[in-house]
């Protein structure tokens, strides 16, 4: 049974997520806090929907994170 370009890509794309939650998690942020990792996937162009896919966690939880990161950003 041939496969579609589409379950190709849902598989490229959950092994880029896998990909990336491993480097984050070697990094000086490894100790740091999920608002930390938030803060750098945003900084490099990732949505929030897409911080959250890569994050496991959900999307209001990384809306509500984004949202005081640009707030304390606001008030330096």
């Amino acid at each position: 049974m041939a496969r579609n370009g589409n379950d190709d890509m849902d598989g490229v794309e959950k092994r880029l997520d896998a990909i990336i939650n491993i480097l984050l998690r070697q990094t000086k942020l490894q100790e740091g806090s999920s608002r930390a990792h938030i803060a750098l996937l945003y900084s490099i162009g990732f949505s929030d929907s897409e911080i959250a896919r890569v994050l496991g966690k959900t999307r209001g939880y990384v809306s509500s994170e984004l949202a005081l990161i640009r707030k304390a950003k606001k008030n330096d």
